[in-house]
């Protein structure tokens, strides 16, 4: 048998074996058809009115809204120099209703600097940060103009 013979019975067998699967699903179809008769399912007024296009004609706008949620600060540390690594972490001190609680911004070190420099994202109603160097107790620096600088002694 040669290769073209052995083509045409293989399309054949193909086609053959596609139409067979086609006629089992029409009559499982019918058989699904037959048992769900009393099974009517409908819609609800309800369900509709989910996918009802939404408006906002009716919202309102307090005169003071800014989409903007937080800010970018460029953050200024002036640190004495030191021969080991300076450990510096940034947090935001915040009032929630369960009381006050700190957030940690950044985590950092600097080696045989003196200058550390960053810019973090910080919400927009943060006024000021705390920062921690080595461990010791916080200093509280403020933001002005997306700005934050302070000298360590």
């Amino acid at each position: 048998m040669n290769t073209a013979a052995k083509n045409k019975c293989m399309g054949l067998f193909c086609v053959i074996f596609l139409l067979s699967g086609c006629d089992f699903h029409k009559l499982v179809d019918k058989r699904s058809d037959n048992k769900n008769t009393n099974n009517v399912i409908t819609t609800s007024p309800e369900r509709e009115t989910l996918h009802a296009p939404l408006s906002l004609t009716s919202a309102s706008i307090v005169d003071d809204f800014s989409f903007q949620t937080q800010r970018a600060v460029r953050l200024k540390l002036h640190i004495p120099a030191s021969e080991s690594e300076t450990k510096i972490a940034i947090y935001i001190d915040m009032d929630e209703a369960q009381g006050p609680s700190r957030h940690l911004l950044e985590r950092g070190f600097i080696k045989k600097s003196t200058l550390y420099s960053s810019s973090i994202p910080v919400p927009s109603q943060i006024e000021q940060l705390s920062i921690v160097i080595d461990d010791q107790p916080a200093t509280s620096v403020a933001i002005t103009n997306n700005r934050a600088e302070y000298f360590f002694e």
